[in-house]
């Protein structure tokens, strides 16, 4: 069955595939974002179908980011809009004092002063007086 979400056929059978996910229980949570992201230009199909089944066809990608594991995508996200948009959004979702606890959290107060430019150090000594 997945290899059909990522095999080249005609939209006719993406299609029929879509009309089977939807009609086994628990097949839409489990494989629905992996056809909507390998076949985007159905997309709207897809969701006319999937509202018509009476399953909400929300873009649930936690499937997918838990079958290629965080690394890799957090890797494809860094890649699609940049570093510094990945972390103004990570900032906006969690907050930035929970985000500056949890990079200290994470590398450790002397890394991260470490890694501080001239420039930065000095704000930082500055804004401390």
């Amino acid at each position: 069955m997945p290899l059909h979400l990522v095999c080249r056929e005609p939209d006719q059978v993406k299609l029929q595939l879509t009309q089977v996910v939807l009609q086994q229980p628990g097949w839409w949570q489990r494989f629905g974002s992996f056809l909507l992201l390998f076949h985007p230009h159905l997309k709207q199909e897809i969701e006319r179908m999937a509202q018509l089944s009476g399953v909400e066809a929300e873009d649930d990608l936690r499937p997918l980011f838990q079958a290629m594991g965080p690394t890799e995508a957090v890797r494809l996200i860094i890649q699609a809009i940049g570093p510094l948009e990945t972390v103004k959004q990570v900032i906006q979702v969690v907050g930035a004092p929970e985000v500056v606890k949890l990079v200290v959290q994470a590398v450790g107060l002397e890394e991260l002063l470490a890694n501080l430019t001239p420039e930065q150090r000095a704000e930082l000594k500055q804004r401390l007086q």
